[in-house]
């Protein structure tokens, strides 16, 4: 029997991709598929109109194809396409995580939305285990 891997799809701004590199950050057992966040030249990219319509097509088709969605944003941060990225699967019935304290607004009330302090919480309840587990 296979085990299920949640399939997670990690938003944030985008001066914070480096973080979704870093080993250890979630659980090996979450299958991270977003890849935004592993273009090592992503300010220095191209952003022509053709450029910026292929990045986020391919953003959305991976939002579509995850189990959730994990955002992470700070106080100062500007998630602007975060927020794009967020309100991308709340249409399409993908639930969200919220980690940071960013003023996410009143949206994030919906039953879509769950809040968490911390992304290792964030993460112990996607895997479905005690926070403290050391699984």
């Amino acid at each position: 029997m296979a085990i299920h891997r949640p399939r997670v799809y990690c938003a944030s701004p985008s001066h914070r991709a480096k973080m979704w590199r870093t080993t250890g950050i979630l659980p090996v057992e979450v299958n991270i598929i977003s890849t935004w966040h592993n273009n090592l030249n992503f300010e220095a990219d191209d952003q022509s109109p053709g450029a910026c319509k292929e990045y986020w097509e391919l953003d959305f088709k991976q939002i579509l194809q995850a189990d959730i969605l994990l955002a992470y944003a700070e106080s100062k941060d500007r998630p602007n396409g975060t927020l794009i990225e967020i309100g991308y699967a709340i249409a399409h019935v993908t639930p969200v995580a919220l980690v940071g304290n960013f003023d996410w607004g009143t949206w994030r009330h919906t039953s879509l939305v769950t809040h968490y302090p911390t992304l290792r919480e964030a993460a112990a309840d996607i895997l479905g285990v005690p926070v403290d587990d050391a699984s």
